[in-house]
């Protein structure tokens, strides 16, 4: 299977898993060793700001988080690990992920993002991820929809309001789904009769 980086996992409606429920993750890493990603849509109550500062309080090298924000950390995913950020800040990067989304989580790349208050980023507590092939047994068997970055459903705003993320990208991967296989000519004008 060609590499699925970038590309968005939106949760099926009868996937019943907490940790998934109307979930839309992005995946940022795909290859034969597994996959790991982010959870989009899951906001904490936690401030950037508070965990900052905590992480700063047990910093042995001293150094200090320099930056205000109201911004809240946003559940990754259900395997622990330290923070991570989705960012535009290129000199920062560890990874590309899409195109002009970068990838991060060594801690000095982290503050540095944060303080850097005009550009765009979310932080994510945790993540998401597979072993070796269990993305894909799981795509096997329709646990996940796809959806490519570069298709008109695929190309949400990551940085914006997230609360109808799923059901925004659920409505339009079923309209893609159910355009291909209806005949528009075949749809009756009395949606009774179907």
């Amino acid at each position: 299977m060609p590499s699925l980086q970038g590309s968005y996992l939106v949760a099926p409606p009868r996937l019943h898993d907490d940790n998934f429920f109307r979930a839309v993750v992005l995946l940022i890493e795909h290859d034969e060793e597994g996959a790991i990603g982010v959870i989009l849509n899951r906001p904490t109550s936690d401030s950037v700001d508070e965990v900052m500062r905590l992480l700063e309080a047990d910093d042995e090298q001293g150094m200090a988080f320099e930056g205000t924000t109201s911004e809240f950390i946003y559940y990754g995913g259900p395997v622990p690990g330290p923070l991570v950020v989705l960012h535009t800040a290129v000199e920062y990067s560890e990874k590309q992920v899409l195109p002009g989304i970068h990838f991060s989580s060594q801690k000095n790349n982290l503050q540095k993002v944060i303080a850097r208050a005009e550009s765009p980023y979310r932080v994510y507590s945790g993540y998401a991820g597979w072993s070796p092939g269990q993305l894909e047994q799981e795509l096997e068997r329709g646990g996940w929809f796809v959806v490519p970055s570069d298709s008109d459903t695929g190309n949400p705003d990551l940085f914006a309001e997230t609360e109808q993320l799923w059901h925004a990208m659920s409505s339009s991967l079923g309209m893609d789904i159910l355009g291909d296989s209806i005949n528009p000519s075949e749809i009756p004008s009395d949606p009774s009769v179907n």
